[in-house]
């Protein structure tokens, strides 16, 4: 006997919102990266340019237009991808 099948309803119903609201958190994160990206410095930049490309990858953001602009750091561009992200859901 598994512990999966034994949810009520209503954690059944908030178990679903959870995923079918995947694409708003993902969109909200990298909003907030955004921000993070322009006063990062070092290691901690390294990190958060690494976490963006992930979060564009997993936002439907086409390799081809997101690893250039993540390999370059350009933070100005980065806004401008996450805004066109924004713009398509």
């Amino acid at each position: 006997m598994t512990y999966g099948g034994h949810f009520s309803k209503t954690a059944k119903k908030a178990i679903n919102r959870f995923y079918e609201h995947a694409d708003t958190r993902t969109l909200t994160q990298l909003q907030e990266l955004v921000g993070e990206v322009f006063l990062a410095e070092g290691k901690a930049a390294d990190k958060l340019w690494s976490k963006a490309g992930d979060l564009l990858t997993k936002a439907g953001v086409p390799p081809a237009k997101s690893a250039p602009v993540v390999e370059a750091r350009n933070a100005k561009a980065f806004a401008e991808l996450v805004a066109d992200a924004l713009k398509r859901k």
